[in-house]
């Protein structure tokens, strides 16, 4: 298992560079406070007058009113709105709305609304250390973009209606060239993709995001060292997940009622630990991976096929998941080469169905799919608590799954950010089919 906590120290790694870049090097000092207003109230009218004559590092307020102006922040200031349904930016043109090339920038509390024209964008990003937080987005082309943005935080959004319907393919959000950059907590809904990390972007955390009614993909991602946690991918055209690279852990989502759950391709040192795959009208999983993936405490019910795989070197490990309930297969091996499919529970303490072990009452798996040692029984209340006893074999053993504590200190105040999980293994026999004999 040394491989896997290679990967566990690397994504700690990441994270802890990530926070340590985005909260220690922050700039410091206070500026003044602008206030604009429509009523003749505040400072200024408009927020393109309020950024023209601001000073780096002075706050921006935003009272409510409809701002129908295209927002540039060329200046470290933070722009705060009255909330995302009340300071609203409404600007009817193909570029982005708001566009945001300053380092350092804080953006939240504002709707931004366009009007389902082509290139029409909402925000974009083309600089670093940008704070993007509770704003909603909606009847545009594409939602929020990273354009070679770095250490930047997408947090709190809600983006929507991100389809023009010109046969463009439509983001969320968008990361391009990207790197070293948080997406968490957003709720991401009718758009043809929720998450895209496309070319040169690395070093990516999702994190606790909502996606769902996607015409394709929930989440897509082809770059390397991605962490993605504890997200909910749900009513998905294509996929809830789509991930081609390696060097990544995938755990604790959720990818329900899609077409198919999740795609795997090229999983060198991945971790995908503690998701559930159900109810998804195809395949719960799918990998097609030449690399040393590990599967393990996985919920994969309720498909078409539970797992769908296309192993090309048999370095996968596929063990302590909970595979049953799926229609056709619930571990569907296609070509050559076996798969390690051991300690897994198959719905039934006889196993799964295969014409080695035909009395077994639990899924189907096809040829070249080594399936015993099985498990035969699994509690549901803690799914960690299982043991594979095959005469002197041991689970996955215990594996620490990170300490992370980072002191920060910044003149005379710190941040202390701690984080601990332990996964705990196996305790309960398993019977193989050999074992009964």
């Amino acid at each position: 298992m040394n491989g896997t906590v290679r990967l566990l120290l690397c994504a700690a790694l990441i994270g802890s560079l990530m926070i340590l870049i985005i909260l220690f090097t922050a700039p410091t000092g206070a500026g003044a406070d602008l206030i604009v207003s429509q009523d003749g109230n505040g400072d200024y009218s408009t927020i393109r007058e309020a950024i023209e004559n601001a000073t780096e590092g002075d706050t921006i307020r935003v009272w409510e009113g409809e701002y129908n102006e295209r927002v540039v922040v060329s200046k470290t200031l933070t722009l705060i709105g009255n909330g995302s349904d009340s300071t609203v930016i409404d600007w009817n043109g193909t570029a982005s709305l708001v566009i945001i090339n300053a380092d350092w920038v804080n953006f939240t509390g504002f709707g931004i609304r366009g009007h389902f024209i082509q290139w029409a964008s909402g925000i974009e990003i083309t600089s670093d250390h940008t704070m993007i937080s509770e704003n909603s987005v909606s009847n545009l082309t594409k939602g929020i973009i990273l354009n070679g943005a770095k250490d930047t935080i997408i947090s709190h959004n809600e983006v929507w209606d991100i389809d023009p319907g010109f046969g463009y393919v439509s983001d969320a959000i968008y990361l391009w060239g990207a790197d070293r950059n948080l997406i968490a907590n957003n709720y991401l809904h009718h758009a043809k993709r929720g998450i895209y990390v496309h070319t040169y972007s690395d070093d990516t955390i999702i994190l606790n995001n909502t996606v769902e009614h996607m015409e394709l993909n929930g989440i897509q991602s082809g770059q390397h060292c991605v962490r993605i946690s504890n997200n909910s991918c749900r009513y998905c055209g294509a996929y809830g997940l789509t991930y081609r690279s390696g060097s990544t852990m995938i755990d604790n989502n959720t990818f329900t009622n899609n077409h198919d759950g999740v795609s795997i391709s090229s999983g060198d040192n991945l971790l995908f630990e503690n998701n559930t795959c159900a109810d998804n009208t195809n395949d719960g999983l799918t990998f097609d991976s030449g690399g040393n993936g590990r599967y393990f405490n996985n919920v994969i019910t309720n498909n078409t096929r539970g797992v769908n795989a296309t192993d090309r070197t048999g370095r996968n490990e596929f063990q302590y998941n909970q595979i049953y309930g799926n229609s056709k297969y619930g571990f569907d091996k296609d070509g050559p080469g076996d798969i390690n499919a051991t300690h897994n529970w198959w719905g039934d303490p006889t196993g799964p169905k295969h014409w080695s072990n035909w009395e077994a009452f639990g899924d189907n798996v096809s040829d070249n799919v080594v399936f015993d040692p099985w498990l035969t029984e699994f509690d549901d209340g803690d799914q960690g608590n299982l043991n594979g006893d095959d005469g002197g074999g041991s689970g996955p053993g215990k594996i620490f799954m990170g300490v992370l504590v980072i002191i920060l200190i910044a003149g005379v105040g710190g941040y202390i950010l701690s984080e601990e999980r332990e996964r705990k293994e196996p305790t309960k026999n398993d019977k193989s089919k050999t074992d009964e004999k």
